[in-house]
C-alpha cells in the first residue's frame, strides 16, 4: 500500500512514459458512451452501478488538494472530473493527470455533487442558488435563487442535452428547472426540508423526505402520485431498479416501493443501531447500504433479508459504488474499501483519511473526495 505522499500536495505517481499509457488506456475507455459518471449516484435511477470495469488491484493514479472538505462525489464525463468543496469551489480536474481545467466560485459551501451534460454542470450550494455553469469553461450560464440550503443533488434529462433539471432545497421543495435557461416549470412542496438527490423514473421523480415519506411525483406536472410513510428522517437519496424504489432512514428502516402503485413492499431494520445517511446501491440481487453503526451491509434486493455484513472501525456516511463484482465505499475510519460482491469480504484497501463523500467509477478508473479535501484518482 502506498503511504509516502506528502499531504496538501497533488502527486502524480507514474513516469512519463507510464502516464502516457495511462492516458492512451484512458481515451479509449472515454469513447464507450456508457462508461461515464455524470451525476450523484451515476444514473437518472440511482442505482450507484458502473458500467466500466476495474483492475483487480487499484493503483494511484493522482491525487489532488483542493484546499476544503469534499461532501460529495466526484462527477466524470469527458475529460473532465467535477467537484464540489465547503469551501464553494466547483473544480473541474483532468481525469488523465488531476490538474486543474478551470475553478468556478460559488457563493456559499458546496456539499452536493454535481451533474453534467453536453454543455452545462448544475450544482446548488448552501445560500440556496443553484447554478448552470458552462462545462468547457467554467463560467456561468445562468442561477436561480431558492429560499434555504441546497444540499441536493441535481438529476436531469433525458439524454446528455436536457431540457430540463431537478434538485431539492431545505425550504421544502423539489424544483424543476429548464435546464437551458433556469426558467421555473414547477415546485413540489413537501413536508420537510428536501435533502435528497431526486430519482428519476420513467415519467415520474422520487424523493425520500425529512419528513418521513417517499413520495412519487409526476415529472410533467409536479403533482404527486403516491407516497408511504416510512417514518423518521430520510436523508439518503433513494435508488430504483426494475420498478421497484429503495429508500433508508437515519432511524434505520430500510423500505421497497413499487413505484406503479406507491404499494409498500417490505420493510425491514437490518441494525438496531443502523444510520443510513448514505445512499444505496442497488443490482438485480443485492441491496448495499452503508451504515453510521459501523457496517456495510448487503440485503436481498427482493425480500430485504441480510445476505452479508461487513465492519469498518468508523461510521460510513460515503455512498458506495458497484464496479463488476466488487463495491467500493469509503469510511469514517480513514479507507477506502473494496469488497467482494457474493462473500462481503474485503479484497481491497487504501488509506485516504476519512471520507463522507460518495464514491465515483468510470473510464476505468476510482475516484473519491475526503473529509481532508483531497481527492484520489485509482485505476
Amino acid at each position: 500500500m502506498m503511504n509516502a505522499l506528502q499531504a496538501g500536495r497533488r502527486v502524480v505517481t507514474l513516469s512519463g512514459w507510464a502516464m502516457a499509457l495511462v492516458a492512451a488506456v484512458w481515451a479509449a475507455g472515454a469513447t464507450s458512451p456508457t462508461a461515464h459518471w455524470m451525476s450523484f449516484r451515476g444514473t437518472p435511477q440511482q442505482t450507484g452501478v458502473a458500467t466500466t470495469t476495474l483492475s483487480a488491484q487499484p493503483r494511484l493514479l493522482w491525487r489532488y488538494d483542493a484546499k476544503s472538505k469534499i461532501e460529495g462525489a466526484v462527477a466524470v464525463y469527458g475529460d473532465a472530473a467535477y467537484v464540489g468543496t465547503s469551501g464553494g469551489s466547483l473544480l473541474a480536474l483532468r481525469v488523465v493527470d488531476g490538474r486543474p481545467k478551470w475553478r468556478f466560485l460559488a457563493a456559499g459551501g458546496i456539499s452536493a455533487t454535481p451533474c453534467i451534460t453536453n454543455s452545462s454542470v448544475f450544482v446548488g450550494d448552501e445560500t440556496g442558488v443553484f447554478y448552470a455553469v458552462d462545462r468547457s469553461t467554467g463560467k456561468l450560464r445562468w442561477k436561480f435563487k431558492t429560499q434555504d440550503n441546497i444540499v441536493s443533488s441535481a438529476n436531469c434529462g433525458p439524454g446528455y442535452t436536457p431540457t430540463y433539471v431537478l434538485f431539492g432545497s431545505y425550504d421544502n421543495h423539489l424544483y424543476k428547472l429548464d435546464a437551458r435557461t433556469g426558467r421555473e416549470l414547477w415546485s413540489f412542496e413537501s413536508g420537510a426540508q428536501v435533502h435528497c438527490s431526486p430519482c428519476v423514473v420513467g415519467d415520474c421523480v422520487v424523493i425520500a423526505g425529512c419528513d418521513g415519506f417517499v413520495r412519487i411525483i409526476s415529472l410533467k406536472s409536479g403533482k404527486q402520485v403516491a407516497a408511504v410513510e416510512l417514518g423518521g428522517n430520510l436523508g439518503a437519496s433513494p435508488a430504483c431498479a426494475g420498478g421497484t424504489v429503495y429508500a433508508a432512514g437515519m432511524d434505520g428502516p430500510v423500505a421497497a416501493v413499487r413505484v406503479s402503485d406507491g404499494k409498500l413492499m417490505w420493510k425491514v431494520t437490518p441494525s438496531e443501531q443502523g444510520s443510513y445517511y448514505a445512499s444505496p446501491a442497488v443490482t438485480g440481487t443485492h441491496l448495499l447500504l452503508a451504515s453510521r453503526d459501523n457496517t456495510l451491509v448487503s440485503l436481498k434486493a427482493g425480500t430485504g433479508v441480510l445476505q452479508w455484513r461487513f465492519d469498518t472501525r468508523g461510521g460510513n456516511d460515503s455512498s458506495p459504488a458497484v464496479v463488476g463484482n466488487r463495491v467500493f465505499f469509503g469510511s469514517g475510519d480513514g479507507s477506502l474499501y473494496g469488497v467482494d460482491l457474493a462473500a462481503g469480504t474485503r479484497v481491497w484497501q487504501y488509506r485516504t483519511g476519512s471520507i463522507g463523500g460518495g464514491v465515483s467509477a468510470a473510464y476505468q478508473r476510482l475516484f473519491v473526495g475526503t473529509d481532508a479535501g483531497l481527492v484520489y484518482c485509482f485505476g
